[in-house]
């Protein structure tokens, strides 16, 4: 035993395996015919099992529609089978529908059947009933017969045994033979040469068991010598340093991928296809909310948890990408436990030592970012779609982006003004100043707001209303200028008609009493500032009444609007014009050099006015009564002057209406003049 233990090592193991083989082809002899003899009641099983369906499946309409002949020659067709002996279909209360034996099985006690159920069947809802079939005569298995989800009735085939019996006990008994004549021989050399191997190696064992379990890699094996188990035992002491600087590396590599992980939110997964498996770490448990350090998911509970709306794309990404072997990088959304929505993003890829049967990969929680660029989007949409102008600028105001409002309010197409600077659309209403003012000020305060007049494509000046605004990174550094505008066209055209109406009549268009008066008491100041001389005429429209409740409102609108003309038509341009209500007009005759001036304006009014007037096919008459009072000789005040005028007027109307007067200091004493007359009008007033 000396000589043996200080031999090479490889001469032990020649001797070890010449001894061992007998052994060897024994258990394996034995492990053959105990594996086929399974494989031989699982053939035998799953071929009756797929009968079973086969009729199953054909017999559900027979047994739909209660045809019991349709049904047994179906059963008939199991004659070709030797293997069956019988088959029966049982409807959903139990009683027999259909029946089948053939001649083989005529006379079979059932008190040997061995029963099964459909391996389908019993894989999903209960245990297989049934083991070795070395005591059985027959084989049973059933089925349900289902139609829409609704059991229907049952199918049972029973199948001969007896062929498949002889032929595995035939074979046990040889190979029990086998195995016994091999362990004599092995127990005879196994005794003498195991201790001179086993011990050592049993201590080697003991040491890598012990390091497996408790993970301990201090412990070290004491070498038994020179030979090649002892350089074994040097090599596995030599391993334990570098696994135990190795562990410490990676447990250092470990913690900082698991902190990593843990802070992007970021698991890893495995998916076996041949047993339908998902494999998720903690990580990715957490994506799921699914506790605990890790869990394995069947791939249709992996697909219950995505979201309705993305689980059939989602399967087929998956799938597709499994068959084709490309990349897989898609996001989703999955619902949690608690029924909120989250998103993820997944990438993968096929494990590189499978053939395609195993998928691994990453899964990250990215519902922040999903949320975030959803927001851009929405953002980034309600600014396209904006009536308002848009424009987004560099830090160096060269504009990056613009919506579809600017290019139609400026007439610019995109491509024409990217890349440029606003200086484009400034117009010629503003000094260089007064945008350099704008920028600082939003340079200064971050933000400016006001009316500047721009520029279009085609030249047009148009005024809008413009804000700008600063946008800054993180850090705190402007990333860019926003220009949001509008186009106040309508509403400056808007504001000057509200200013004109203001002021104006807005039947007849002239100015109106405020406006008059405003006018009035300015040209009073200047007259008397600067020694001048002005008149006030106080026009009133004889008969007007008449014609007002003769034709109608609506003609004497138009009455109004004609009358109102000729009035303008006999005055200076510098001269004012109002109307201030009813048939009442006002005449301002600034700057008046002379008396006769404004007899000579006093007759053109009352001749023009007593000319007729075609208003909507009717010819109308009427005159005027024309009160004057000159400033400063009737009052140095614009009520003053108005009173004189109106009082001048009424006495003419007094006296006849179709003339004009001039106020005289008598007229507030109840004394009148003869009323001037113009000679035109002398004989018709006679």
């Amino acid at each position: 035993m000396r000589l043996f233990r200080n031999i090479p090592l490889r001469s032990k193991l020649t001797l070890i395996i010449m001894m061992t083989c007998g052994i060897a082809l024994a258990l394996g002899a034995t492990a053959l015919a105990v594996r086929y003899t399974a494989a031989a009641q699982d053939n035998l099983a799953q071929h009756i099992a797929i009968l079973t369906k086969i009729v199953a499946t054909n017999s559900t309409s027979a047994l739909a529609f209660r045809d019991a002949e349709s049904a047994g020659q179906t059963l008939a067709a199991l004659n070709a089978d030797p293997g069956v002996i019988a088959a029966d279909i049982y409807d959903a209360h139990g009683k027999l529908f259909a029946s089948f034996h053939a001649r083989s099985g005529l006379g079979r006690k059932s008190s040997g059947t061995k029963e099964y159920l459909d391996p389908h069947e019993a894989t999903r809802d209960s245990p297989k009933r049934y083991g070795l079939l070395l005591a059985a005569e027959t084989l049973r298995i059933s089925r349900p017969i289902v139609l829409d989800d609704e059991r229907i009735g049952t199918i049972v085939l029973e199948a001969d045994i007896e062929p498949l019996r002889a032929s595995l006990l035939i074979d046990a008994f040889v190979m029990v033979l086998i195995v016994m004549t091999a362990g004599l021989i092995a127990l005879l050399f196994a005794s003498q040469l195991q201790k001179v191997i086993s011990e050592p190696i049993s201590r080697l064992a003991d040491s890598m068991k012990h390091v497996s379990t408790v993970k301990d890699y201090s412990q070290r094996v004491r070498s038994t010598g020179d030979d090649e188990l002892g350089a074994l035992i040097g090599g596995f002491n030599e391993m334990l340093d570098q696994i135990e600087l190795r562990d410490e590396q990676l447990q250092r590599s470990r913690e900082q991928l698991m902190t990593a992980q843990h802070i992007a939110q970021l698991g890893n997964w495995e998916w076996n296809s041949e047993n339908g498996h998902v494999l998720l770490s903690e990580e990715a448990c957490k994506v799921f909310c699914i506790p605990g350090e890790s869990s394995s998911l069947t791939f249709t509970s992996f697909l219950d948890r995505v979201h309705e709306a993305d689980r059939t794309w989602v399967r087929n990404a998956l799938v597709a990408t499994l068959s084709g072997g490309a990349v897989l990088d898609i996001e989703y959304r999955i619902v949690t436990d608690d029924g909120a929505t989250r998103y993820v993003h997944q990438l993968g890829r096929a494990c590189a030592a499978s053939t395609h049967s195993r998928f691994e990969g990453t899964i990250q929680n990215v519902t922040d970012r999903a949320k975030a660029e959803e927001d851009l989007r929405v953002a980034a949409k309600a600014l396209e779609n904006t009536v308002d102008s848009v424009i987004v600028m560099a830090p160096d105001r060269q504009i990056v982006w613009v919506n579809t409002a600017f290019t139609l309010m400026t007439g610019y197409a995109r491509e024409e003004i990217l890349g440029k600077h606003p200086e484009l659309l400034k117009s010629d209403r503003h000094p260089a100043a007064f945008y350099e003012d704008i920028w600082a000020q939003v340079v200064a305060l971050g933000q400016w707001q006001g009316e500047v007049w721009s520029r279009r494509k085609n030249g047009e000046i148009y005024p809008q209303r413009l804000s700008i605004s600063q946008i800054k990174d993180p850090a705190g550094h402007v990333s860019h200028f926003v220009s949001v505008s509008n186009d106040i066209s309508e509403y400056k055209q808007y504001e000057t008609r509200l200013e004109f109406l203001a002021h104006h009549d807005t039947l007849t268009q002239l100015a109106n009493r405020g406006q008059f008066e405003a006018r009035l008491r300015e040209a009073v100041a200047r007259a008397s500032r600067y020694g001048t001389k002005g008149g006030v005429m106080f026009v009133d429209l004889d008969h007007f009444k008449a014609v007002n409740d003769s034709f109608g409102h609506a003609t004497g609108d138009q009455l109004l609007r004609a009358a109102a003309a000729r009035i303008r038509q006999c005055v200076r341009e510098n001269d004012t014009v109002a109307r201030l209500g009813g048939d009442e007009f006002a005449i301002l005759l600034d700057g008046l050099s002379s008396t006769p001036s404004a007899m000579k304006i006093a007759d053109n009014l009352v001749t023009v006015l007593a000319s007729s007037f075609n208003i909507a096919g009717h010819t109308l008459s009427i005159s005027a009564s024309i009160g004057i009072s000159c400033y400063p000789d009737d009052g140095i005040d614009a009520d003053t002057l108005l009173l004189n005028a109106d009082l001048a007027m009424y006495r003419i109307k007094e006296e006849g209406r179709n003339g004009y007067r001039f106020f005289s200091s008598e007229m507030t004493k109840g004394t009148a003049e003869k009323p001037v007359v113009p000679e035109s009008h002398a004989a018709a007033s006679e």
